[in-house]
């Protein structure tokens, strides 16, 4: 059952009816969830393909939102019939985070509310960690440029595990590092295949509508527009 954050409330009550138990730990996604940074990034891979291959990718980027940056390119390649070969990923990978980090200096803000909601959490001394298809170069970068860096002593990236999203293994691996079981662990998604992969890891998913509209992302137990609809009761009662 999903549930979406129209009468709030309401909402809560039936959460706490249906997950009575209290979750004890927060894995967030990064792009989409902690940074406002969907558009820069994709915009990058735009600026890429156009100066490299002189490609014009689109605006359409729902395809590849959750993605690690090796499967990015390898949709792009076959989408448009460029021959790929393993060895040209490096320097892609490294030409897109120089594009990107250009682009996005100065101009990435926090999500509304994540500071505030992050604050929280750890006043009440709930473990938090980033679980991220990003590059960690990029994390750490967005991380840094938003002010959140020192509220993450720990982050999971594409550069340590083997399945990107939907595969769970990237929570399993964020619970494992929290010591926490994942069953008891929150996720906190803006994507398709993020949310995927929260409900195959067996976590308590909260999909947030800052990239897709509710309808994409109704696999979650609970979709959300703001951070302020996410009933912290879930965590501290």
């Amino acid at each position: 059952m999903t549930f979406q954050s129209c009468d709030s409330d309401l909402i809560n009550e039936k959460i706490l009816r249906t997950h009575p138990q209290r979750y004890k730990g927060v894995i967030f996604d990064c792009d989409g969830v902690l940074v406002d940074s969907e558009a820069l990034s994709c915009g990058a891979w735009n600026i890429l393909f156009e100066r490299e291959y002189n490609i014009d990718i689109g605006t359409d980027y729902s395809h590849i939102l959750g993605k690690t940056t090796k499967e990015v390119v390898e949709s792009f390649f076959k989408l448009h019939s460029l021959e790929y070969t393993p060895d040209i990923l490096p320097k892609i990978a490294a030409m897109k985070e120089r594009i990107y980090q250009e682009s996005a200096h100065g101009k990435l803000k926090p999500t509304p509310g994540v500071k505030e909601f992050i604050t929280k959490l750890i006043q009440h001394n709930i473990p938090i960690i980033v679980a991220s298809s990003g590059i960690l170069a990029k994390i750490q970068f967005n991380l840094k440029e938003t002010g959140l860096s020192d509220y993450f002593s720990q982050i999971i990236s594409a550069d340590g595990i083997k399945n990107g999203k939907p595969h769970p293994e990237i929570f399993l691996l964020a619970a494992e590092r929290l010591k926490i079981p994942i069953n008891e662990c929150i996720v906190i998604e803006d994507s398709v295949t993020g949310v995927s992969a929260g409900k195959a890891s067996g976590a308590f998913t909260v999909a947030i509508t800052t990239s897709f509209p509710a309808k994409k992302l109704n696999q979650a137990d609970l979709v959300v527009k703001k951070f302020e609809e996410i009933p912290l009761d879930l965590l501290f009662r």
